[in-house]
């Protein structure tokens, strides 16, 4: 059991970790496609609001590599970062396409006084792509960030040993006793309040010897151990 719980809280935490590094690789990203006289020209998330989306994901990066379990934290920010990119992607598709149809009505006014001179009419944008079109990778990637943080989240609390009373506790960021939800430091094998044990080791209650889940009795001094 114990390596199981191992590779959950490893997969959790690099999950979170590498959900927040992409993040901040979507928010580099074209957040806008704009086809100018055949060419499609990337717009930076960048110059408009990806900097906040940058700066959040570095937040998250750097805080869950250092070890900060935040959780509360990280699934809020992920949640956000997921409900800014459907509003954004959507914001996108339909003021792009309107600022577009103004600029070439302008530009198609000019070219009808131009054509009275025998000048051809130009077209600048391409006004028949769908709106999706100008929907840069950026706003794509950021979700697929903010889901990878979401599941490192729930790895990283399902490798803790958890009860209904725990969960909230162990959910906000603190880790709690799951018998009796006092608050832990993540080097105690016992609960200093109820003494029971809180991980798969155990603790000889005569000599305090470091145990494995499995013994029954202390490999130190032969004392029986109370089962929790």
């Amino acid at each position: 059991m114990q390596p199981m719980r191992t590779l959950l809280s490893f997969g959790g935490r690099w999950s979170t970790v590498l959900g927040g590094v992409v993040v901040m690789a979507g928010s580099i990203m074209p957040w806008l496609d704009v086809p100018v006289l055949g060419i499609t020209i990337p717009v930076s998330g960048v110059l408009s609001l990806g900097f906040v989306t940058l700066a959040l994901g570095l937040l998250v990066s750097v805080l869950c590599y250092r070890g900060y379990r935040l959780r509360l934290l990280y699934v809020s920010i992920s949640v956000g970062l997921l409900w800014f990119s459907a509003g954004q992607i959507e914001r996108t598709k339909h003021d792009s396409r309107g600022a577009i149809m103004r600029v070439e009505r302008e530009i198609a006014a000019i070219g009808h006084s131009l054509s009275q001179v025998g000048v051809p009419p130009v077209s600048v944008f391409n006004v028949n792509k769908p709106a999706t079109d100008f929907v840069g990778v950026g706003l794509f990637v950021i979700p697929v960030g903010a889901t990878a943080i979401l599941v490192g989240c729930l790895l990283d609390l399902f490798s803790r040993r958890l009860s209904l009373k725990s969960l909230p506790l162990e959910f906000i960021g603190f880790l709690a006793c799951r018998h009796c939800t006092s608050l832990l430091t993540g080097e105690m094998v016992n609960c200093p309040k109820c003494g029971k044990s809180i991980s798969e080791r155990k603790a000889c209650r005569n000599c305090f010897q470091v145990l494995g889940a499995a013994h029954r009795y202390c490999f130190r001094c032969g004392a029986p151990i109370d089962p929790d």
